[in-house]
């Protein structure tokens, strides 16, 4: 199949020429094509033009098991897949096995109002500049308008090498001082400033793990906006509060590709454990509000999960989202507010930049907390031969049976004493367009 007319728009927005020779130098002999369910109309097409240009086969991936963003490693392992090429926006989230190419979206950015915009944020010096995955395309070309002033733009880690310094500070070749949400960079002691490029999810991870004096972001839309880092914090102590006060939670597996997923797993469990806590491990696929909706017995829901699937917005689920921070931050006593703090989990585990080792003894006064919107001094008990929590007005925790007793539904009409035996009585007779009791 040849394609021409909208198809050549295909191959250059899609990079079907580099897809083919990467799969042709590596040799793979089943790859798996991934694509979000709003490029799904261009599946076909592009799949066609690949498999002309090779000796191997390609599957078509569709409706991921989690988040688009993340590579699917399962739905390729149900097909015995080789190497993934991941179409449009991605989170670059390491994974445990597969190689991956990502080809990422191509957003339009006015590179001269960007760079007349942000000209006061880099005279006020020593500037750091993270973009969205959907601008990188742009970036050597603004690498080159920006040199005249002392700024670092990061690169991204799904490159096969880094290709350029990263700044005037940069310590060369592979050898950046910081890895974040799939950025690479160096830092320097007098940064002054962070500008990100785009808006949303990934701008609120760089501004919660960063402390600098300021933070910008830009958008086209927007312009240049600044953030301010305390908004953030305090969404992060209500959250703490909330899981400090909870009992029940409900771990959510948003993964089972990204490295150290299990490791995450375990530290939240042990987390929990040495506070008293119920954990009960939940795997819905892509969580929504309605599949949430089914676990009215959960306080907590613990989200472990790429940086951006972690996200899920509070104000439509009954119950707080939170990740393995905000369970650091309430049940790590030697974890304090002026350690680093990350939404990436790896960050907080051990081997990470960010682990803090929690304390072996849990003393009676950690037991007890103390809920800042009342005033009250609750305390949770736990007995070891327990397996299941109910909930009290004072926080015991005690057994219940909760998550395995089916649950009944009696109507609207309650009739408490009204449950005496009797016999069998006919019911109705024919269909519901005519009974037999009713007049023709």
């Amino acid at each position: 199949m040849s394609l021409a007319g909208s198809g050549e728009e295909l191959v250059e927005k899609y990079e079907l020429e580099r897809c083919v020779s990467w799969i042709n130098e590596n040799s793979f002999s089943r790859v798996c094509l991934q694509f979000p369910d709003d490029l799904l109309v261009d599946s076909v097409d592009i799949a066609l033009h690949i498999d002309e240009r090779i000796e191997s086969k390609t599957y078509i991936l569709g409706d991921s098991t989690f988040f688009s963003c993340c590579v699917d490693e399962l739905g390729s392992k149900h097909i015995d897949g080789d190497a993934v090429i991941h179409f449009g926006y991605s989170c670059l989230s390491p994974f445990t096995s597969l190689p991956v190419l990502y080809v990422l979206p191509k957003k339009r950015l006015d590179l001269a109002s960007l760079v007349e915009s942000i000209k006061p944020v880099l005279e006020k010096g020593p500037t750091l500049m993270v973009y969205d995955v959907s601008y990188a395309h742009l970036i050597e070309t603004l690498d080159e308008r920006l040199q005249t002033y002392e700024v670092a733009i990061s690169q991204l880690v799904s490159a096969s090498q880094l290709k350029r310094p990263c700044g005037p500070w940069c310590q060369g070749g592979n050898a950046h001082s910081s890895t974040k949400f799939g950025h690479s960079f160096c830092i320097s002691d007098s940064l002054r400033s962070v500008l990100y490029v785009g808006t949303g999810k990934p701008a609120n991870n760089f501004l919660l793990s960063m402390k600098v004096p300021e933070f910008f972001t830009y958008d086209e839309a927007e312009g240049l906006q600044p953030h301010n880092r305390f908004k953030l914090l305090k969404k992060l102590s209500f959250l703490v509060e909330k899981v400090k006060n909870s009992v029940a939670f409900g771990l959510l597996v948003g993964t089972l590709s990204i490295e150290r997923y299990l490791d995450a797993i375990e530290h939240i469990k042990r987390l929990l454990k040495r506070r008293r806590r119920k954990c009960f491990i939940i795997s819905v696929g892509k969580p929504t509000v309605a599949k949430l909706s089914n676990f009215p017995e959960i306080d907590v829901f613990v989200m472990v999960s790429c940086n951006e699937g972690s996200y899920i917005d509070n104000k439509e689920v009954i119950v707080p989202i939170v990740t393995l921070l905000e369970i650091e931050l309430a049940f790590n006593e030697n974890r304090t507010w002026d350690d680093p703090i990350s939404s990436d989990f790896s960050f907080l585990l051990q081997g990470g930049e960010g682990y803090v080792e929690a304390p072996l003894n849990v003393t009676t006064e950690d037991l007890v907390e103390t809920q800042l919107t009342s005033g009250f001094r609750t305390s949770t008990q736990c007995t070891d031969s327990s397996t299941e929590v109910a909930l009290r007005s004072d926080m015991t925790v005690s057994t219940s049976g909760f998550s395995s007793q089916p649950r009944t539904w009696d109507g609207l009409e309650l009739k408490m004493n009204d449950t005496a035996p009797s016999m069998a009585q006919a019911g109705r007779k024919g269909t519901a367009q005519g009974y037999s009791y009713e007049i023709s």
